[in-house]
């Protein structure tokens, strides 16, 4: 079974490591370099998607693209460590680059483990 996601979200924990624990569940991570980092473009309003909220933000400010770069490398770390954990196997796919090589070197790699 495939899961094809940015895994940007939490609380989807539980419900991963049961789905794997039934199925043989692969990850499709979904990794946009454009999230990775705040361009310095200025003031800029974001939206909460989930609630509407809008907050104002100086992306100019060095600490602000700072912080925002640690969060979502750790953020990357933990989906990493959580799938590592669950015994899930995940293939990162980044959708600036073209997706058929990481996907047939994943493949491969899976092939030879089994």
């Amino acid at each position: 079974m495939f899961l094809i996601s940015d895994f940007m979200d939490s609380g989807y924990e539980a419900a991963l490591r049961i789905a794997g624990k039934r199925h043989d569940l692969i990850g499709i991570v979904l990794l946009d370099p454009r999230e990775m980092e705040i361009p310095k473009v200025g003031m800029v309003a974001f939206r909460d998607a989930e609630s509407g909220r809008q907050r104002w933000v100086d992306t100019s400010d060095v600490r602000v693209r700072s912080t925002y770069k640690s969060f979502r490398a750790r953020a990357q770390a933990n989906r990493r460590s959580l799938f590592i954990k669950s015994h899930l196997d995940a293939v990162e796919i980044k959708l600036d680059q073209p997706y058929m090589k990481p996907l047939v070197d994943f493949f491969r790699l899976r092939e030879k483990r089994w």
